[in-house]
């Protein structure tokens, strides 16, 4: 297995000189992630778009969602924002409710780094409704912790506070380390814009201990 991950971008152009056809999809999409997470973006840009039309309908909305992160790091906010609308409207098609609402969630992340506010609340409003009506905890733990961080860019600390505190109970409950510990640094920084410095360093301090 160590072998076959070292080896995930000669192993993607092997296959994708081939005629296996499964292998050609695995092994396109497992290189685009592994480039994703090293901050290869052109690669990981490549191998998502190649994907593409290798995915089963299902996937597809996912492998968007991905592509559109890319996007947005190589500075191209307009084809990301493109990619997660189709990813939204591929994910309607199929009737995938849960990808439909994170590629509203990602697009609604993507709009607020702009400063396109408003179109970011409408956005998370939409994901919010879905995670709710499917009883999707984790999705509503994510919606509440970017509203806090639309609020916060704003200055509507009180705002923030609450969806941050709202989704730290959500995340705490499911055990999601990692996004308790963002979230309690998400709440340092209200702190610390608030001027409560000592609230800063204890939620600071939280943070560090849950990610030693």
């Amino acid at each position: 297995p160590q072998a076959v991950e070292r080896n995930l971008d000669l192993l993607a152009y092997h296959y994708w000189l081939g005629e296996d056809q499964a292998k050609k999809r695995e092994f396109t999409v497992r290189a685009g992630v592994a480039a994703q997470a090293r901050y290869a973006n052109d690669a990981a840009a490549d191998y998502l778009q190649r994907a593409l039309p290798l995915v089963a309908d299902h996937e597809r909305a996912g492998v968007m969602r991905r592509l559109g992160k890319v996007l947005e790091l190589r500075g191209g906010w307009a084809d990301a924002e493109a990619t997660y609308r189709d990813a939204i409207e591929v994910a309607r098609q199929v009737g995938d409710e849960q990808e439909q609402a994170r590629a509203h969630a990602d697009l609604a992340e993507s709009l607020r780094k702009q400063g396109r506010f408003e179109d970011a609340r409408r956005q998370l409003a939409l994901a919010g409704e879905i995670f709710t009506r499917t009883d999707d905890d984790a999705g509503l733990g994510l919606v509440l912790h970017l509203q806090g961080s639309l609020a916060s860019q704003q200055g509507q600390y009180d705002a923030a506070r609450a969806a941050y505190e709202a989704s730290l109970q959500i995340r705490e409950q499911l055990g999601e380390r990692a996004s308790v510990g963002s979230l309690l640094s998400n709440l340092a920084l209200v702190a610390e814009n608030e001027g409560d410095l000592e609230r800063a360093r204890e939620m600071n301090e939280r943070a560090l201990a849950i990610r030693d």
